[in-house]
């Protein structure tokens, strides 16, 4: 064995290192969409279904892959999912038509929904409260470093090479960490207490009561527009600042990479105010973030004039708000219900968000059609994360008032 399950930071360290590989693959389709759409001739539409199919597979099973992670644990779930990610990306070598690619896409988010409940699973049992947050933002930072690097990096490979040889590389190098994760040993209670390959079998009593947890319903509620606002938002900003303000492809992708870089910084900054400032208000912090996309949202909306410095200002703060909110969302959930559910529950909030992402990539190419531009779907999209933070801040003012209701219950 690499590691015994007595050491949880080094357990952590390899998870960090999966997630980082495995989002280069899921989030490198997004820069490599507009040089898909020069080399088969796409429009923008078919393009948004591209972007799409990568989401939709997540999210028709995202539920199953957590209760699939619940039952076999955290190193075969990884195992396994990356082994078929990284064939799938390799097999892109060799695809040239647009509904082989396509297909393609599609089955790398089907299985690229294994990894988030099963990386999160590994925090949520290692690690206690106290550090959670901070730990899932370092997690949700090294998607959003990989981001960074592929916006850079399969963008030159497009130019210069292929974008081909570029997801072929990242999808052996998968392939190979994923081997490692068969090495270690079953993670081991430390956080909750809790043996990882329970392989506890879910009841439709115990669905029902996953259901109707409240914290739970309002995440379902609003995490379709959050997942919009982390994925839709990064797949049109190039197109749009290309058609808007004329600017090249290469420079919008730089815009991109800002992009990932203020998903970088907010991470790690809101899962550690999230510990420190919010630690039993995380629900109003995600609403204050929510107010913050809105805010910086319709700004980008009715830009009037091109200036690539203040472009690249707003896409950091887009990046630091839409990206940044991921480690406060899934300590939300990790905490709003019991540890055996924690898949299911992640994974029913993962479709959601994926469904919402999958309509949103699909509906804004629309929308660019219908109305000839990003300005209004930009717009519109403001106002739906209004709505998501007044959501919040209810459910927020809910859990205050039950746990004031709790306190003088025991008081008395």
């Amino acid at each position: 064995m690499l590691i015994n399950k007595n050491y949880p930071i080094g357990i952590f360290t390899f998870l960090i290192f999966f997630q980082l590989t495995s989002s280069m693959i899921y989030t490198g389709v997004t820069p490599i969409l507009p040089f898909i759409q020069q080399e088969l001739h796409l429009s923008v539409v078919q393009m948004g279904y591209l972007a799409s199919a990568v989401f939709l597979g997540s999210a028709i099973c995202s539920i199953p892959s957590g209760i699939l992670v619940d039952y076999f644990g955290l190193k075969r779930s990884l195992f396994f999912g990356g082994l078929v990610v990284g064939l799938i990306s390799i097999s892109l070598y060799w695809l040239n038509e647009y509904l082989l690619i396509l297909f393609a896409f599609n089955f790398i988010g089907v299985f690229y929904a294994i990894f988030h409940p099963a990386l999160s699973k590994g925090i949520l049992i290692l690690f206690p409260s106290r550090v959670r947050g901070t730990l899932i933002g370092i997690k949700q930072t090294a998607a959003s470093i990989s981001a960074l690097i592929v916006a850079i990096w399969l963008p030159f490979m497009a130019v210069n090479y292929s974008w081909k040889m570029g997801i072929m590389l990242i999808g052996c190098s998968l392939m190979v960490i994923s081997f490692i994760a068969f090495l270690f040993l079953d993670v081991q209670g430390e956080g909750r207490k809790m043996k990882d390959s329970s392989k506890s079998k879910l009841t439709r009593t115990d669905f029902v009561y996953v259901l109707r947890n409240k914290q739970l319903k309002t995440i379902c509620f609003v995490i379709p527009f959050m997942f919009i606002a982390q994925f839709t938002i990064p797949t049109y900003i190039v197109v749009d600042v290309n058609e808007r303000f004329d600017i090249p492809l290469i420079d919008a992708g730089y815009l991109l990479a800002f992009l990932q870089f203020g998903a970088i910084i907010g991470r790690l900054l809101f899962g550690f105010l999230g510990d420190r400032l919010f630690l039993n208000r995380r629900v109003l912090f995600l609403a204050w973030i929510c107010i913050a996309i809105c805010l910086i949202m319709f700004i980008f909306a009715v830009l009037p004039f091109n200036n690539f410095i203040i472009l690249s200002i707003i896409a950091l703060l887009i990046g630091l708000t839409a990206s940044g909110w991921t480690g406060i969302y899934t300590v939300i959930v990790l905490e709003a219900i019991e540890t055996k559910y924690v898949g299911f529950a992640l994974g029913l909030t993962m479709t959601l968000g994926y469904i919402g992402t999958t309509a949103g990539a699909t509906i804004f190419g629309y929308f660019h059609e219908l109305f000839g531009g990003f300005s209004i779907p930009w717009m519109l999209f403001a106002g739906t994360m209004f709505f998501s933070a007044v959501a919040l801040y209810r459910l927020q003012r809910k859990i205050d008032q039950d746990v004031k209701e709790l306190n003088t219950l025991e008081m008395s």
